[in-house]
């Protein structure tokens, strides 16, 4: 086996021990690991210190919702879910 193809064994090993699986859309019981990338993948810089920028902020709400998890649920309470149409 080649290297790519030990590589890609890995990852998806890696993939289903660790939570990465999502279903099949067309095959019922079926798990598919979520999509990776094998070598390195070009990311803009711009783009990479918006993510520095954002970091802290993001952080900051994540934990006011954990704080108030009661503040989340009214607030999402009016959102339409995009997954369960409701």
């Amino acid at each position: 086996m080649d290297e790519t193809a030990v590589l890609s064994q890995e990852i998806a090993d890696y993939a289903a021990a660790h939570g990465l699986m999502y279903a099949h859309k067309e095959h019922v019981g079926v798990f598919e690991h979520a999509p990776v990338s094998l070598a390195p993948t070009p990311y803009p810089q711009s783009q990479f210190m918006r993510a520095i920028e954002l970091a802290v902020p993001f952080n900051n709400l994540v934990e006011a919702c954990a704080r108030s998890p009661e503040w989340l649920l009214e607030t999402l309470a009016t959102v339409e879910d995009q997954v369960s149409n409701r």
